[in-house]
Parts: C-alpha cells; structure tokens; sequence
C-alpha cells in the first residue's frame, strides 16, 4: 500500500464546526493557563538559541493528546531524506518534566548553526520547547543533529543522550511524513499558538464557507483547491481551445469566528501541482497545448 493510502486510511478528518472550535480551544487553553516563567530574572541565552515566545508554537498536531493509538509509522524504518525539510509542532500532556510539553522540530541549515554547535551533519533540527515545571511553562531552544544513523544533540553535552530525546527526532520524521499526504488548516488567535486541524479540499470548502470577508472586500476570497484540467476557449482566437492542466488556486489566509487561519496543502499535492507546472511548460513549448475546436455544419 502506498503510504499516500496508508495516512487517508487511518486519519481521523474533523468536519464539525463544534468539535474543531472544541479542539481549537482545548490546545491552546492547556498551554495559555500555565503562567510563564519570568525570563528577565533568569539566567537565559541571547544569541540564536534563546527561549522563543509561546507564539512560536505553530500548527500543534495533537495527536498524542486524543489519539495516541492511531499511530502506525514503525519510526526507526524512516531516515530524514525521505521527507525533508520538515516543520511539525507536538504537545504531550505529560512529559519527563510531569507536566505539559509542547515542541516544535524545524529544519535547520547546518551554516546557521556553526559557532553555535559541535556536531554538524547535513540533517539538522531546530527544536523549541516549552514544558511545564513548577507550575510555570518554561521555553528552551535546541539543536539535534543526524550523524551515525541516529538524532543528537549538536551541542557539546557531558554522557550521552537520554533514549527518550533520541526518539523524538524519530517521531518528528514520523509525524512530517504522515503530514506530508494530508490537508490542514492552522487555527489560533491573534499572538496565541494554533492548533492544526486534519480536513480535505471538499471538507474544508463546506465547513469555511462562512468565513469572515477580509476588510475592504465585497466577497469572500476563494479558498485554495484543486481545479480539474480542461479546455478553453482561446480570447484572442475563438475558433482555438487551450489545454489548462490541473492546478491548485486560492488563497491560504482567511479569518472564521473571530480565529485566524492558514491553510496547510498536503506537500504531496504541493510536489504533484509543480509536476503539473512543468508538464504544462513542455506542451506549450512544443505546441501541443491548443487545439482547433471543431465546428459541426
């Protein structure tokens, strides 16, 4: 099975008005109730490792909050080539810590982190967390790095890596693959995390139908979605039809109830529409993307 059909066979896909905005809430209320701690009376980095804001936490898949056992990736048969670069965003209700964690895994180029880290390899992450400790949410920033077919730290540390923090650049390639073949639309507030939410190009259009109309608009901006191929009449020849591949149109960005909203396409639809691109490119290069439209007497 390819594993395009692997994730559309298990992924649970959110079509309810109330259990997204239920879901929404529930994320971002678990990180927003923890008080932060007071940076400015720590002792914290300043450079490009310093602890980022709450607001860094983008797009926090909660799978591990409401639907751990629907996991089905065996992790250590995936290398990070197969699906990089990857930006994925997790929360665990309980960490090593005992409380809350909220993490974020970003590609990171190797030519950033020099001067910074010891441990340098073509595969690099960036990794931002934010755990519950002492009833405070604190934030730290890390980098891992991919060297002898397993994750480290990049920085200089004494003994090695606990097995847990291993695993978790594992997991990171694990979730970046599955999301690779889904739909998603990112959900929060103005200067909040966001939640992302499973959907599909249909469900999306009917659940956001009645999303917010942008200011100084008279109408509602499409939402992106993939348009079939087709025909059409040529404008400057009436009696020509040019070829329109199949492609992805609309915008990304839109407000609904008051949340702001970015819509995720699958990196996989991504990958097919600029095949499609190319493919458009070389018909009308050899002039096989017109046709003369046949008129009956």
């Amino acid at each position: 099975m390819h594993l395009q059909q692997k994730v559309q066979a298990v992924t649970k896909i959110l079509n309810d008005e109330s259990e997204i905005r239920a879901r929404v809430f529930d994320v971002i209320r678990r990180i927003l109730d923890i008080p932060p701690e007071d940076i400015k009376k720590a002792k914290v980095r300043r450079d490009l490792l310093a602890p980022p804001p709450i607001t860094t936490f983008k797009g926090i898949d909660p799978t591990f909050l409401y639907d751990y056992d629907g996991w089905f990736f065996k992790l250590k048969d995936y290398t990070p080539d197969i699906v990089w670069p990857v930006d994925v965003c997790i929360i665990s209700p309980k960490a090593v810590s005992g409380g809350l964690q909220v993490m974020r895994f970003r590609t990171i180029a190797p030519k950033e982190v020099r001067g910074i880290v010891h441990r340098i390899s073509p595969f690099m992450l960036r990794v931002d967390v934010g755990a519950e400790l002492d009833s405070e949410i604190i934030t730290a920033a890390v980098i891992m790095s991919y060297l002898g077919g397993k994750w480290s730290r990049a920085e200089k540390v004494r003994g090695e890596d606990p097995p847990d923090f291993i695993d978790q650049g594992n997991i990171a390639i694990g979730i970046a693959l599955r999301q690779r073949y889904e739909w998603a639309v990112n959900i929060g507030f103005e200067n909040t995390p966001s939640a992302r939410i499973v959907t599909d190009p249909t469900g999306m259009k009917e659940l956001f139908r009645l999303r917010d109309v942008a200011p100084g608009r008279d109408r509602r901006d499409m939402l992106m979605n993939w348009v079939s191929d087709h025909w059409r009449q040529d404008r400057r020849d009436d009696d020509v039809e040019t070829y329109v591949r199949k492609h992805l149109r609309g915008g990304t960005k839109f407000d609904w109830r008051g949340m702001e909203c970015e819509i995720i396409p699958a990196r996989f639809d991504i990958e097919q529409r600029d095949r499609f691109i190319a493919e458009r490119e070389n018909m009308r290069r050899s002039g096989s993307d017109k046709r003369s439209i046949e008129v009956s007497q």
